[in-house]
């Protein structure tokens, strides 16, 4: 919480447990992609298509499938213990201020729900890229390691701050920072869009990767034959 002391933002100690808890679990977001680098990969080796589309199954409905059972996994480890933090918050409250923190709920809703839509849609993509599980390993924490920081470093060079919002975390911060009316105008030099630009970020992202998704289990599928 120092770049938000710094800039001149105060936030109760208490209220920095709600506030700050989505970083943390941003990062269980990620060690729960990994775990899903074969959701897809294992159907595309094992030749599992020819079966799955003999029946009256369409690639939409595999991929909507998948999605759904990720999103379920992301949000246990994102969007339920946010939840779980606001509402001890809200018990912790003296009756004056229990109003305002009843605010914190449909905050903590919004921003898990939309990390965990992305994080699993991200997982769904990166699973489905080779039919090798820990070669979808090492292509998701290379991208969100290093290649998504990309769009943080375009975006602040050329001042185009909207751009950071393309790297999947940084999209989550900014969503978060505006929905709890903690955002500074500036952190560390660093500009931080609001959370319009963050939501539209994250729904970027799912967008991009349940289309990929798609594109590769639509092309095995019609192939009539595993991924490999």
């Amino acid at each position: 919480m120092g770049g938000l002391k710094q800039s001149g933002t105060l936030v109760k100690m208490v209220d920095q447990l709600v506030f700050s808890s989505f970083d943390y679990y941003t990062k269980c977001a990620f060690i729960m992609a990994i775990a899903a680098a074969s959701v897809v990969a294992s159907d595309l080796k094992s030749g599992a298509f020819t079966f799955y589309f003999a029946r009256p199954v369409r690639p939409i409905d595999y991929v909507l499938g998948k999605f759904m059972a990720l999103f379920v996994a992301q949000a246990s480890v994102i969007l339920v213990p946010m939840l779980i933090i606001a509402g001890v918050r809200c018990g912790l409250s003296s009756r004056g201020d229990l109003v305002h923190n009843l605010g914190y709920l449909p905050k903590a809703l919004v921003i898990g729900t939309v990390a965990s839509l992305e994080y699993a849609a991200l997982s769904l993509a990166f699973s489905s890229m080779f039919t090798n599980r820990w070669a979808n390993v090492a292509t998701w924490c290379g991208y969100y390691l290093l290649l998504s920081n990309a769009f943080v470093v375009v975006g602040f060079v050329t001042k185009i701050w909207p751009l950071m919002c393309l790297e999947p975390h940084t999209a989550v911060t900014c969503l978060a920072y505006g929905l709890y009316d903690v955002t500074p105008e500036k952190m560390d030099n660093l500009h931080l869009p609001g959370w319009e630009w963050g939501l539209a970020g994250a729904l970027f992202n799912v967008g991009a990767s349940l289309t990929f998704a798609y594109w590769r289990v639509r092309g095995a599928a019609h192939r009539g034959i595993g991924g490999g």
